[in-house]
């Protein structure tokens, strides 16, 4: 059986993630904006919110492998040659 996750289970997992060595939060230029906005136009059949194409042109940008639990993300990522790793969370 797979686990939920609620609101106090996310923020144990972000501050998880924080600790990662290496993790490094990228500051966005407007390059970045831009080529949010082509790949939000770009994947629009995908579903993919503003925030997820921010991360494939920053993951572009600075060449980059993405983690995530977002099947959409992982397609879209495919699509650009952009390496993913896709992380499926279990359902309950």
């Amino acid at each position: 059986m797979g686990e939920s996750i609620d609101k106090e289970g996310a923020k144990i997992r972000i501050i998880q993630l924080k600790a990662i060595n290496h993790m490094n939060i990228s500051k966005l230029d407007d390059n970045d904006s831009f080529r949010a906005a082509h790949h939000h136009t770009q994947f629009k059949k995908l579903g993919l919110s503003l925030v997820d194409c921010f991360i494939l042109a920053v993951a572009a940008r600075h060449k980059l492998k993405i983690y995530t639990t977002d099947h959409s993300l992982k397609n879209a990522a495919k699509r650009i040659n952009i390496p993913c790793n896709h992380l499926p969370v279990p359902t309950p």
